[in-house]
C-alpha cells in the first residue's frame, strides 16, 4: 500500500502525490505544471574552464616528464636484462641487488606519476 508517490517531471523536477500510481494518474491532470523557463534567462553556467598552468607549473611538468621517461627506460632496461638466461647465471647478491634496484625505479616511478597525476 503505497501512501505517497515521488514522480519525476522531467527537467529536474520531482512532485509528491498522495497515494499510489492510479492516484497520481488521476491528480497528474489536476496539477498545473509550471511554465518553461525562458531562453532570455541566464543559462546554467557550463563546465568549469580548467585553469591555465604557470611558468613555473609548465616547467615542473616538462621535467616530470622527462624524469618518467628516465625511470620507465631504465624499468625497461632491468626488466629485459632478467629476461635474458645467463642472468641468473651470476652470484646471487647481484641479482638480490638487481632486484632491489628494480623495485626503487618502480617505487621512484610511481611517486612521479603521483606527482603529475598521470
Amino acid at each position: 500500500m503505497a501512501t505517497s508517490t515521488f514522480v519525476l517531471e522531467g527537467e529536474g523536477i520531482i512532485n509528491e502525490y498522495a497515494g499510489g500510481y492510479d492516484d497520481w494518474l488521476s491528480q497528474r491532470q489536476t496539477v498545473s505544471v509550471p511554465p518553461k523557463a525562458k531562453s532570455s534567462e541566464k543559462a546554467a553556467p557550463s563546465k568549469p574552464q580548467p585553469r591555465k598552468l604557470s611558468f613555473k607549473e609548465e616547467k615542473e611538468l616538462a621535467s616530470l616528464v622527462i624524469k618518467i621517461q628516465e625511470l620507465e627506460n631504465r624499468r625497461e632496461d632491468c626488466l629485459a636484462a632478467m629476461a635474458d638466461p645467463s642472468f641468473y647465471n651470476k652470484p646471487a647478491q647481484d641479482i638480490a641487488q638487481f632486484n632491489k634496484q628494480l623495485e626503487e625505479t618502480e617505487d621512484e616511478l610511481l611517486v612521479a606519476l603521483n606527482d603529475g597525476n598521470i
